[in-house]
């Protein structure tokens, strides 16, 4: 159905050499087009368990006006715990899927990932795991499946985990020579919320059946924009960048005091995950920006696109609740109708070149 798009209300530009960008809340900078060469397109997709479905639909509605998959868009794609799932599913080599069929079966399956349990006590997900990883597996399968493999990708994909031996962050390189590794099993790694899952293990055959133990990546990487800008920062200075990063929900301004003074763990437990990834992927965005806010005066293409639509409550990482799911899909759509048009094809036109 097409969503009466209009005009966003407000235009900030960043830098001396910024040119504005109608951004919702945050804005890119560029230079003037011409550049030499096409520039590095770019794909960040946040984190955010049942949020994941805000980037799932914003992709969407970019397929459907470059009336082009996504996989055929991007040159680096960087996707972190929902965000990792959704870039695994949309870029895996044989029969990637599109962002509609992915969105869909987000909304229809999440549920069976974050079941509700029949009574949530003071001690859920202090004492043992709040979910049995079943379900997190067979949604994983159905939108990847068990044989597509890391370095078959379509784009470079790049997804952090937290490598529980080491204690450090485990970058999953589609593009490193012989990587050993099972999409599903960066999938799982990349998803396995501390207290929320279980950490996953991986076996690798080719190095005598060693194994390790991953979780989410989010605890250090939420927002993977600065991946892929560390790790390309000397081809963006040569060839200029698009980046298009997707956050998956944000709630405007100050939501009011928490009262957790005196509290413990029990009392902390349901806000310290949803505080650990907006605040990582907040100061992630800043730094990106400060970075590509004075471009070289060269004539490359320097824009950065910061999605992040607004949410009018808090909504937890494992809330699959029907009531949760139309707020995310109402929130995505609202964006849309208060200035997501000049966003998705300014785009497009950058990337669709």
């Amino acid at each position: 159905m097409k969503m009466p798009w209009r005009r966003a209300p407000e235009v900030r530009a960043l830098g001396p050499n910024a040119v504005a960008s109608p951004i919702t809340d945050e804005t890119g900078a560029r230079t003037e087009p011409g550049s030499p060469q096409e520039p590095l397109r770019v794909l960040s997709i946040d984190g955010g368990g049942i949020r994941g479905l805000v980037p799932a639909l914003v992709l969407q509605k970019i397929e459907e006006e470059a009336k082009r998959p996504v996989s055929e868009l991007f040159d680096v794609v960087a996707g972190t715990s929902a965000g990792g799932l959704l870039a695994l599913a949309l870029f895996k080599d044989r029969k990637p899927m599109s962002a509609r069929e992915v969105a869909a079966l987000f909304h229809a399956r999440a549920g069976e990932a974050f079941p509700s349990p029949r009574l949530r006590t003071p001690l859920f997900g202090v004492t043992s795991v709040r979910y049995d990883s079943k379900g997190l597996r067979s949604l994983v399968d159905e939108l990847i499946g068990d044989r597509a493999r890391l370095g078959d990708s379509r784009a470079k994909l790049l997804i952090p985990a937290i490598d529980l031996r080491s204690r450090k962050l485990k970058i999953f390189d589609s593009s490193r020579h012989g990587t050993p590794y099972k999409m599903i099993d960066v999938a799982l790694a990349t998803t396995a919320a501390p207290s929320y899952f279980d950490p996953h293990e991986i076996v690798l055959e080719e190095e005598g059946h060693s194994t390790r133990a991953y979780v989410d990546g989010g605890l250090a990487a939420n927002d993977p924009a600065a991946i892929v800008v560390a790790r390309h920062w000397q081809e963006i200075q040569r060839r200029g960048v698009v980046l298009v990063s997707l956050g998956t929900g944000r709630l405007l301004g100050d939501t009011g005091p928490l009262d957790l003074a005196d509290r413990g763990l029990k009392d902390w437990k349901d806000e310290l995950a949803g505080l650990t990834i907006d605040s990582s992927s907040h100061v992630t965005y800043r730094i990106i920006r400060d970075l590509l806010s004075s471009p070289p005066d060269n004539g490359l293409i320097w824009r950065q696109f910061r999605v992040n639509p607004e949410l009018s409550r808090r909504i937890g990482l494992d809330d699959s609740s029907p009531e949760s799911l139309k707020q995310l899909t109402d929130a995505t759509y609202d964006w849309g109708k208060e200035g997501g048009d000049e966003i998705i094809t300014d785009i497009i036109g950058l990337l669709d070149r």
